[in-house]
């Protein structure tokens, strides 16, 4: 599966209302491309420290889904955050590693993941939760009986290493994603 098809299938899926958080690089911009929206936040610069940023905002809107999206390279940079995610298990959070296998935004370096496991140090890290995925349908399915669960969970969906090169970045400053993400979060879904 492509991780456009991915990305396409998870904001297909959450609600209107779910907060969705995606990594650097060419997952933002290629979450901006299939479907932008006020509740999207987009990690530009900071690769490695969303779900920091995911578990924050989730242990502070209890009553929203939180999807955090990111790459396996990104999953892997900054592996304590899964541990307190564990730790402090905030039942909103659906935390989602899209494994190529590389560091895509970055060169295609290749990433541990090909020999580790992240979704076995989420079950260990303490996820109640947690599921590998290799296609749409199962995505999908997966998804939608995590956003009805209690979580912590996380999904760790096999992807291709294709991808678009050529989708644009996002036409929002960082100061626009920040200001309209922040008022989604005061005042909710227009």
């Amino acid at each position: 599966m492509l991780r456009m098809d991915a990305l396409k299938i998870i904001l297909n899926t959450i609600g209107k209302d779910d907060i969705a958080l995606f990594t650097t690089g060419f997952i933002s911009r290629e979450a901006n491309h299939a479907r932008d929206r006020a509740s999207n936040f987009y990690m530009v610069g900071s690769m490695g420290l969303l779900s920091a940023v995911g578990a924050g905002i989730a242990l502070c809107a209890k009553d929203q889904k939180v999807v955090i999206v990111e790459g396996d390279g990104s999953a892997f940079m900054c592996l304590g955050n899964l541990a307190v995610i564990g730790k402090e298990r905030p039942s909103n959070i659906i935390h989602i590693a899209l494994d190529n296998g590389v560091y895509g935004s970055t060169g295609g370096q290749s990433c541990v993941s090909k020999e580790i496991d992240i979704s076995k140090i989420a079950s260990a890290c303490g996820y109640k939760k947690v599921e590998t995925v290799k296609d749409a349908d199962n995505l999908k399915k997966s998804l939608q009986e995590m956003l009805y669960g209690k979580g912590p969970a996380f999904i760790r969906v096999s992807v291709s290493g294709d991808f678009n090169k050529n989708i644009p970045r996002i036409n929002l400053t960082c100061e626009q994603i920040k200001k309209r993400f922040m008022k989604f979060l005061k005042e909710g879904p227009a």
